[in-house]
């Protein structure tokens, strides 16, 4: 795995006021342009400082050393951005041989559906794809965080023996959301089992950064320092009171709140291979099992 740091200062009150927005004096934007002359550019006019750099780099390590000596210091996830802060944001990147090594991961898929705005029938709560979209694009494809299989998929998935496999219609919808049919020989792929909550160190807050008690009115976000996503962590012992799976849901919802909240996949090594093995260009981000 290997990780990379990203650093975005302004030299003036920039395009997206307010959340956005990490402001520096001219003094530290000279300073921080002379460390990294190639993190400069321009964003709507206004002089963007940006950098995306591996933790054990020098030049990263004496980019943070000036913003500090200026008086600057790093937001907080989810809070928005205050004067004498800026915005870093951490960014995890898995290989191939981290996947093949670890027991659960997130699947993701880069084969993408586009939906026409309805993410769900709320009636049904089938997920919804436009006429223009309903077409065949190989054995499993993505829909944002959901998963899309084909016939053969499932036929596939069936013959090798994946475990708690379940597929849902998918609807075709036109305007207004209205029901037009149903996505032929297709299924949005989920799970017919629900894992135990993550473990107790991970940290789930709301939308206004506070702990997040059950309710989720205003929503419910996993936060790990400053990581763009944060990793998911089980305690082993949790999961050995699990029966065997190859696909299974969080317990927890994530979103900014109702409507938009979903569960993510927790996927086995086994599904991993059976995908590599039948072509499927999967990738996806390691779940972390921790002993008590």
């Amino acid at each position: 795995m290997k990780e990379f740091h990203e650093i975005t200062v302004f030299a003036s009150e920039g395009p997206f006021p307010g959340y956005f927005d990490s402001v520096v004096s001219p003094e530290t934007f000279a300073a921080l342009a002379k460390a990294d002359p190639s993190a400069v550019s321009d964003c709507g006019g206004t002089p963007m400082f940006r950098c995306r750099l591996p933790p054990e780099c020098d030049v990263l390590h004496g980019i943070t050393r000036i913003l500090s000596d200026h008086g600057y210091s790093p937001k907080p996830p989810i809070a928005k951005c205050k004067p004498g802060q800026y915005w870093v944001i951490i960014y995890r990147e898995y290989s191939d041989v981290d996947l093949e090594a670890a027991a659960y991961f997130i699947p993701t898929i880069d084969n993408w559906y586009s939906n026409c705005g309805k993410d769900r029938n709320p009636e049904s709560g089938h997920l919804g794809l436009s006429r223009n979209s309903a077409i065949a694009r190989g054995l499993l494809g993505s829909l944002f965080w959901w998963l899309v299989a084909s016939k053969d998929f499932r036929r596939l998935a069936a013959k090798a023996g994946l475990l708690h496999m379940a597929y849902v219609p998918i609807d075709i919808v036109g305007k207004g959301g209205r029901v037009l049919a149903p996505f032929r020989d297709h299924w949005e792929l989920t799970s017919d089992l629900v894992l135990p909550p993550l473990s107790r160190e991970c940290v789930l807050k709301t939308n206004k950064d506070e702990p997040f008690s059950g309710d989720y009115t205003n929503g419910c976000h996993l936060i790990e320092g400053n990581y763009f996503i944060a990793e998911l962590h089980y305690e082993a012992s949790a999961l050995r009171r699990v029966e065997p799976f190859d696909l299974a849901l969080t317990r927890e919802q994530f979103g900014n709140g109702p409507p938009a909240l979903a569960p993510q996949y927790v996927a086995s090594q086994r599904f991993y291979r059976f995908c590599m093995d039948c072509g499927i260009q999967i990738a996806g981000r390691v779940v972390r099992v921790d002993e008590s």
